[in-house]
This record gives C-alpha cells, structure tokens and sequence, in this order.
C-alpha cells in the first residue's frame, strides 16, 4: 500500500497484491468492493473474476445494443463496456450519489466521459434511485440486465423475491437475459440461500444457468454468476444444481432468504 485516502469509513488505496500489477482498490473493510488498474491503457479493464463472466450473456447476445445495471460500485463495469463494446448503451442505477463521484475522481471515470465523448453521446446514463423503485416505474426497455447489488457483504434481499424478478422480466426485451452475482460454498448443494435464488427463477425464466466465477485456493466460498432468459443458454460449463429441496422465495417468505444466507455467513 502505498497511497491512501479516507472517504468516511471507506478506504481507497492503491495495491499490489491482488494482481501482479498496481490497482486502485475501493474497500469497504469487509469485502473488495471495485477495483481497477492504475497503468494508463489497462484503467477500463476487468480486474474481477465475476465481472468477466458477466461477459457471457454478450457472448449470448451479440446483437445486444443496451444494458441495465443495479448496482454501480466504482464503475468498473460500465468503463469496461463503454470502452469496449462502442454499440452499447448502458444505464446504471445506483442509490448512493457519491458513488459516481468517487469513481469520477479515483477510478478513472472522468477520463472514460471524455475519451468516449459520453456528455454528447449518453451511452452512460447514471440514474440516482433505489433499484426497487425503479424497476417499477421505468418505461424502458433491455437486452441484458445485471444485478450486482449489495449492502456490504449481503445481497439487496428484496431484490430476490418472485414478485421482483416477474416485474424484472418486464424490462427484458425479447430473448433477453438477466444475470445475477452471489456469493455461495465451494460446493453448490452447501449453499441453500443461493438454491431459493435459483428455484425461485425457474418460476419465471425457462432456462436458468449457473457458472462459477472464481475462487481463490483453499477458499471455502466465492462468487457465482446466474444467467436466466426464456431463450436456452448454451453454456457448456454451466454447473449442475438441485432445487428439489429450495424455497421458492416471495416477498411473503422473504425471511426464510435471509435466514438462510445468515446461515451460510456463520
């Protein structure tokens, strides 16, 4: 660690020791919550394993031409996008307002807006709302949509239940594909939370997906991304699940969710 700034009980700092090379680091005390390169040419590259697997439902749906992400962190993501994928659209809703602020002054989100023109062409929209709220009253629609909420280290619960999901479902175009980041056990079966996520989006997706998206050795738990559309998912490394035994999850039930992912933090 070799620059440190302190922004109210959050620190950034820049670090060596996650990659081989030097990153800026947004760490909340608990968990990593964004990251990326200092070096000029890398600073819109992906660092987490998980948001490169956000890549497949692109892989999917090459003709993708918007997105939707609840949950900016420090913009990782949508730098990644922006920069890459010049055809894409994407608009970010996150609830905290200095989120954009910090990304714009430590994560290199200044100079993406102007290297990509994005005052002029709005490929980046930052929407400042609750992602519950919003699904509710958007009018837009999408090709891909994202979930990477959190509070700390737990998932946005609400944003988990059959009725969320159903309403999510009305802001996916056609053969659209919505994707979902949690945390589970090396070993799927061991992780009866993430199992309700998946039975309870069997109820309204025709296909559901699960891919592992990195752990580091010896860890007992890490990230899994979900994939879901009414369109099959080829996915050949998709990893195999049971959700005889799972809950499907409604907003009545929803403490059953959340006893269930306290369990799997003990």
């Amino acid at each position: 660690m070799n620059e440190q700034k302190q922004l109210s009980d959050i620190t950034i700092y820049q670090d060596n020791e996650y990659t081989n090379r030097e990153i800026m680091v947004y760490d909340s005390g608990s968990v990593l919550q964004s990251a990326s390169y200092i070096e000029e040419g890398r600073r819109n590259e992906l660092i987490f394993e998980y948001m490169k697997q956000f890549n497949r439902a692109l892989d999917l749906k090459p003709d993708t031409g918007n997105m939707l992400l609840f949950g900016g962190a420090r913009y990782a993501y949508p730098k990644y996008i922006i920069s890459h994928y010049p055809n894409i659209s994407m608009d970010v809703v996150e609830i905290d307002p200095q989120a954009y602020e910090t990304a714009c002054q430590f994560f290199y989100v200044d100079e993406l807006i102007r290297d990509y023109d994005l005052n002029e062409t709005h490929r980046l929209n930052n929407i400042i709302d609750d992602a519950h709220d919003f699904i509710y009253h958007t009018n837009r629609k999408y090709d891909i949509i994202i979930d990477d909420t959190f509070n700390d280290i737990e998932p946005v619960f609400p944003l988990l239940t059959l009725e969320t999901f159903t309403q999510i479902k009305t802001l996916l175009k056609e053969n659209g594909i919505y994707m979902r980041n949690l945390s589970g056990h090396r070993k799927i079966q061991k992780t009866p939370y993430l199992l309700d996520v998946l039975k309870t989006l069997q109820q309204v997706y025709a296909d559901v997906k699960l891919v592992k998206a990195f752990f580091f050795p010896h860890a007992r738990m890490g990230n899994y991304v979900i994939l879901a559309s009414d369109r099959v998912l080829d996915i050949p490394d998709a990893l195999n699940f049971n959700t005889e035994h799972a809950e499907i999850i409604t907003d009545e039930k929803l403490d059953i969710l959340i006893e269930r992912f306290d369990d799997f933090c003990k």
